[in-house]
């Protein structure tokens, strides 16, 4: 699942929602955290990604030749489906593949029943 741009804000108090805001730098997406550019993620919108498997080497040998994240994600043009990014995608996408249920990493501190379309007891 990829986050959707208002889940880096939906859950802040009001007072401190102007905190984060997403700014355009040379054509692409970047968050401001209190006005400070933030690369701690290089794309905030999730629009696309490095392909699946893409840091298998990484894990499997580690990093002897010293690449960079950069190289060792390669350049990002996978498209974010979306059914990973609303449930409302999502359920059919499961429907699908044949599945009855997932279970949903939700961010701290939410753990409402809309996330999901299920609580866990």
């Amino acid at each position: 699942m990829y986050e959707t741009q208002e889940a880096f804000t939906r859950y802040l108090p009001s007072e401190h929602r102007s905190a984060i805001t997403y700014v355009q730098v040379n054509g692409r997406t970047k968050i401001a955290i209190n006005g400070k550019l933030s690369e701690y993620i290089p794309n905030p919108t999730f629009e696309v990604f490095a392909p699946p498997g893409a840091q298998e080497d990484f894990y499997r040998r580690g990093n002897p030749d010293g690449k960079s994240l950069r190289e060792i994600f390669g350049t990002p043009n996978f498209p974010c489906p979306e059914w990973a990014r609303t449930a409302e995608a999502r359920l059919p996408h499961l429907d699908e593949l044949g599945l009855d249920g997932a279970l949903c990493s939700l961010p701290w501190p939410a753990s409402s029943k809309s996330e999901c379309g299920t609580t866990l007891t």
